[in-house]
Formats: C-alpha cells, sequence, structure tokens
C-alpha cells in the first residue's frame, strides 16, 4: 500500500503540512468455519434412478463431510461421491456401513441393486464449510 503524500520518520511531528500517515493496513482476511449435522433415512427405489441424499451446488466455499453410510436392506447399495473433479463408487454389502472423511464433495447419490423392488438405508453426516468474512 502506498500512501500519496510521503510518509515522516517519527521525529518528525504528525502535523507537519508534507506529511500525512498511512491509513492502518486492513485486517488479515480471517476464516469462518460454520457446521451441521444429520441423519436421515433414504429409500432407493430400482437400479437406474438414483436418490441425491447430499449436495453442496458446486464447492464455493471448501467443505469437509464425515458420514456413515448404513444399508438396511437386503440387496447392494452403490454409493457415489462427486467431487469437483471426478467421483468416487462405493459399494455396501446388505446390512453392512460405509464410514468415510473426504474433503470438497460436491454431492453424494445412492443407487439400489433390486431392479424390481427398493432398498433402504439411513445417511448420517457432518459437514464444516470454511470461508472468509
Amino acid at each position: 500500500m502506498s500512501c500519496k503524500k510521503p510518509i515522516c520518520p517519527i521525529a518528525f511531528p504528525v502535523f507537519d503540512s508534507h506529511c500525512v500517515p498511512c491509513p492502518p493496513r486492513p485486517v488479515n482476511p480471517t476464516k469462518t468455519r460454520k457446521c451441521f449435522e444429520n441423519c436421515v433415512p433414504f429409500r432407493v427405489v430400482g437400479n437406474q434412478k438414483g436418490s441425491t441424499i447430499f449436495t453442496a451446488g458446486t464447492s464455493t466455499f471448501p467443505n469437509t463431510i464425515a458420514a456413515t453410510v448404513e444399508n438396511t436392506s437386503d440387496f447392494l447399495i452403490n454409493v457415489i461421491v462427486s467431487f469437483e473433479v471426478g467421483q468416487q463408487t462405493i459399494g455396501i454389502q446388505p446390512h453392512s456401513s460405509l464410514s468415510f472423511v473426504f474433503d470438497d464433495v460436491t454431492q453424494i447419490n445412492v443407487f439400489g441393486s433390486n431392479q424390481s423392488g427398493f432398498s433402504d438405508g439411513i445417511f448420517k453426516f457432518d459437514v464444516c464449510y470454511t470461508f472468509e468474512v
């Protein structure tokens, strides 16, 4: 940051007409962290259409999500975790669960493997967003 008028050394009086002190420097940006958690049941019908169980839209704010997906059905459930770049697909066996911690998740979808019926599960998560204020 530069001043329009010269800055005087401390020895000079501040009221000297040719000396103007610089304005105070801006405060360094501070990061704020907001967290929330939830536990929700879900049902996936068939194996063609998935259900979105979490979405952050575009990852404008960096996020960290710790989650567990429980499969309470008799059929395999596929979980697709989408990131800003790429995705990861993980299968959960019947009556099993998957726990994970990922950064910068944009969306989580679940797909069932039962063509004619439905698959049930429980999604528990704790997500934290960090942004500057």
